[in-house]
C-alpha cells in the first residue's frame, strides 16, 4: 500500500515536471508578431514610389489605352486591345513591349495616404481613347473627383456621323470637369470646325479663361512614318500646317461670341 502511494506521488511529480518543461508557444508567437512591423513604404524616395506605381498601375510607359466593345446589350470599357497594337506599330510613340496584364490595384487599399498618392499618380498618366464613346464611358465611370485629376488625354478618332457621334457632346461636357487637364491631343484636327465647336462648347468655355486653346489642344499625327517617302511627308506637313492655320482662325472667330 505504501509502495503504491509513493509510486503515485512520484508519477504526479513527474507529470508536473513535464508540464513545466513544455515551451510556451503562444507567448513566442506573440513576441514574433510584435517584432514584425509594416514595411515603411512612404519612407521610400518619391522617385522609387512612382516607379512602383508605374509598374503596378499603368499598361505601358506613360499611361493607358482605352477602347470599348459591345457585350450583350451593353458597352464595356476595356484597356489595351487593338489600340495598344496600333500604338506599338508606330515609330513616333514611345511604347514598350510589355503585355497587358492585370493592374496591381491592391496598392490602393493599403492606407489612405498611399491611396491618395497612387490615385493622383494613376490619373496623371497619359490616356489614349479610341473615340468619343470610349472617352465618355470612361469619364462617367471614374466620377467627378477623379476626373479633376486627369492631366493628359488623347482622342485617336474624331466622329462626325454614325451611332458614336452622339457620345461626343456628353464626353466633352464631362471633360469640362477635368480642371487639372494640361493637354488634349488629337490625331488630326477636325475638318468641320463648326461641328467641333458645338460638340466641345462647354469644355471650351471651361478652359478658355485658364488656357489659350492652342496651348492645351495639340495635334499628334499617328502614322507609320517609315512607310512614307520624304517628298510625300513634306507635302503632308505643308498641308497640315495650312489646315491648322485655317482651323485656329475659324475657331477663334467662333469663340469670340462666348
Amino acid at each position: 500500500m505504501a509502495y503504491r502511494i509513493e509510486q503515485q506521488a512520484s508519477n504526479k511529480s513527474g507529470e508536473e515536471t513535464t508540464k513545466e518543461k513544455k515551451p510556451n508557444v503562444r507567448s513566442k508567437n506573440k513576441k514574433a508578431e510584435k517584432k514584425q512591423s509594416p514595411f515603411p513604404f512612404l519612407s521610400l524616395p518619391a522617385e522609387i514610389r512612382n516607379e512602383i506605381y508605374e509598374y503596378t498601375l499603368t499598361d505601358f510607359v506613360g499611361g493607358f489605352s482605352v477602347y470599348t466593345r459591345t457585350h450583350g446589350n451593353r458597352y464595356e470599357v476595356l484597356r489595351g486591345g487593338p489600340l495598344i497594337t496600333h500604338l506599338r506599330s508606330t515609330s513616333d510613340w514611345r511604347v514598350d513591349n510589355r503585355e497587358i496584364a492585370p493592374l496591381g490595384m491592391s496598392v490602393l487599399s493599403i492606407n489612405r495616404s498611399i491611396h491618395d498618392e497612387a490615385t493622383s499618380y494613376l490619373y496623371s498618366r497619359h490616356f489614349y481613347f479610341e473615340d468619343g464613346k470610349a472617352l465618355y464611358l470612361f469619364l462617367r465611370c471614374i466620377g467627378g473627383k477623379n476626373r479633376a485629376l486627369l492631366r493628359h488625354v488623347t482622342l485617336m478618332n474624331w466622329t462626325y456621323n454614325g451611332t458614336r457621334v452622339g457620345f461626343m457632346h456628353p464626353a466633352f461636357d464631362l471633360l469640362a470637369e477635368a480642371t487639372g487637364l494640361q493637354s488634349l491631343g488629337l490625331q488630326r484636327l477636325p475638318s468641320q470646325v463648326t461641328i467641333f465647336y458645338r460638340q466641345t462648347y462647354y469644355w471650351l468655355k471651361a478652359v478658355s479663361p485658364v488656357w489659350t486653346i492652342s496651348d492645351i489642344l495639340h495635334v499628334h499625327p499617328i502614322s507609320k512614318l517609315k512607310t512614307i517617302l520624304p517628298a510625300e511627308m513634306e507635302r503632308m506637313k505643308t498641308n497640315s500646317q495650312r489646315s491648322e492655320t485655317r482651323f485656329w482662325a475659324q475657331l477663334g472667330d467662333l469663340m469670340q461670341g462666348m
